[in-house]
This record gives C-alpha cells, sequence and structure tokens, in this order.
C-alpha cells in the first residue's frame, strides 16, 4: 500500500507541471500573438489610432477602453490594454474595477513583484509575469485595479 501511495505521488509530482499549468496570458478571450483579424472577427472592427516604431495602435469603444496594438508591419497582438469594467478579464476572471486583494491570489503560478512608486493620482502597479516573460500591468488606486495591460515579451 505505501508503494502505490508513493508511485502516485511521485506521478502527481512529474506531471503536475503538465496537468495544473497556467492558462496562456490573455484579455477578452484574446491572447497574445493572436491576429489582429481573429480579433476582429470576434469584436469587429477597431478605430485606427496610429503607430509608433513598434507597434499600430487600434482601439475600441467610445472611449477607447480597449486599446490592441499589433507590432508594427505584421498582425501579431503583442499588447492589449483595457481600462473599463467593459467584460473583458483574464482567464482567471480579473477584470478593472475588481480589488487586488481578491485577484492577487488568482496568480499563485506566476511571478508577482509589486512596485513601491506612487504616482501623482494615487496609483500603484503589479506585474504578473509568466514563464515566457509575458505580463500584466496591473495598475491599482485605492485598492480596486483602474487597468490591466496584457504585454508581450519583446527583446530586439
Amino acid at each position: 500500500m505505501k508503494l502505490k501511495v508513493l508511485l502516485v505521488t511521485l506521478l502527481c509530482m512529474l506531471f503536475s507541471s503538465v496537468c495544473f499549468a497556467n492558462p496562456p496570458l490573455a484579455l477578452g478571450g484574446i491572447t497574445l500573438n493572436s491576429t489582429l483579424k481573429h480579433m476582429e472577427s470576434i469584436y469587429g472592427k477597431p478605430q485606427y489610432l496610429g503607430h509608433d516604431s513598434l507597434y499600430a495602435n487600434y482601439a475600441y469603444g467610445k472611449n477607447k477602453s480597449v486599446v490592441v496594438s499589433v507590432f508594427y508591419g505584421s498582425d501579431i497582438i503583442g499588447s492589449i490594454f483595457v481600462n473599463a469594467n467593459n467584460g473583458f478579464s483574464t482567464p482567471e476572471g480579473v477584470h478593472v474595477g475588481m480589488d487586488i486583494k481578491d485577484a492577487l491570489p488568482l496568480f499563485s503560478g506566476y511571478s508577482i513583484v509589486h512596485s513601491d512608486y506612487v504616482n501623482d493620482k494615487g496609483v500603484t502597479d503589479y506585474f504578473i509575469v509568466d514563464k515566457n516573460l509575458n505580463s500584466y500591468y496591473l495598475s491599482v488606486k485605492n485598492g480596486k485595479i483602474v487597468f490591466i495591460r496584457l504585454e508581450a515579451f519583446f527583446s530586439e
């Protein structure tokens, strides 16, 4: 009997990273490296905002409550920014307006860094980083998430 328990324990330990892996980082069901065409098929055509040297930027909503950035010259999503409680959430259910104390335990399998910096509007940031160095930036004011940014790791 002890041998069976030991064997089951070892198998669980061996396969736990496969069975209990964190879901891919996403907002509103859109993952990094999805295409803009895929996002358009779900949410419709966005408004073009312009581009910089890295990203071409598109927005959804009257107040640009969702901004999607694709790598300039491609159709690949590298960043999603959400600043309203509009139905966009992470796979863990974290959304704008949520208490940070309720959100952080949902990211138990990720690296979490809290910035000590508080800007002049009283906003501080939490960085949730996956094994590929992709990350969520959770900006918090008075204990509530005020915006979420999903960002791909980029190195030149």
